[in-house]
């Protein structure tokens, strides 16, 4: 027991310094034997897999063909009917906002711990709209600033009152605009 103030600082400092550090991961394999696994190699790869024309086209044909206008105010009818002449352009479309969606839920919840850790590693010095892909980028990474680059050919910056800003996407197709 102390009653040295420098003593006592420099403990706290120590315990709390030392406290959330690595001990090194001996015996980790161990441990991850234990774990049970719930996605089989098999599963990884269908999960992993490129999105193809044909799961574009199934997706859009299951949907009632009048349910809801796009908000270029064709319904899914109209792509149903049309899909000979647009299906490629629509698929392509499609994946490119798949693959951007990412991007666009990192600049929406910067909070989230997979933005902080993508930003501490990938960008800390800017942000992730002016991100470079860096030295040795993880698949992750690359995917999600493919994704980014496809978000910025589409995004808008909408100045409000002055005291903040608000993103926004558009995705042109053929002359027709899709706002969101």
């Amino acid at each position: 027991m102390t009653e040295d103030i420098q003593e006592i600082s420099d403990l706290s400092r120590d315990f709390f310094g030392n406290l959330y550090q690595t001990e090194g991961t001996q015996g980790m394999d161990s441990v991850l034997n234990t774990v049970p696994r719930k996605v089989s190699a098999s599963m990884n790869a269908g999960l992993t897999k490129p999105y193809t024309e044909a799961e574009v086209k199934t997706a859009l044909f299951q949907m009632y063909p009048m349910k809801a206008l796009g908000p270029d105010g064709f319904p899914a009818h109209f792509f149903q009917r049309n899909w000979e002449l647009c299906g490629q352009e629509v698929t392509e479309s499609v994946i490119r906002i798949v693959r951007a969606r990412q991007a666009w839920r990192l600049l929406q919840n910067p909070e989230t711990l997979s933005a902080w850790i993508l930003k501490a590693v990938y960008y800390p010095n800017t942000d992730l709209l002016n991100a470079n892909l860096g030295a040795h980028p993880s698949q992750i990474w690359r995917s999600i600033l493919e994704g980014r680059d496809t978000m910025q050919q589409g995004l808008v910056r909408r100045i409000g009152a002055g005291n903040r800003q608000e993103l926004g996407m558009r995705i042109a197709c053929r002359g027709m605009r899709l706002e969101g």
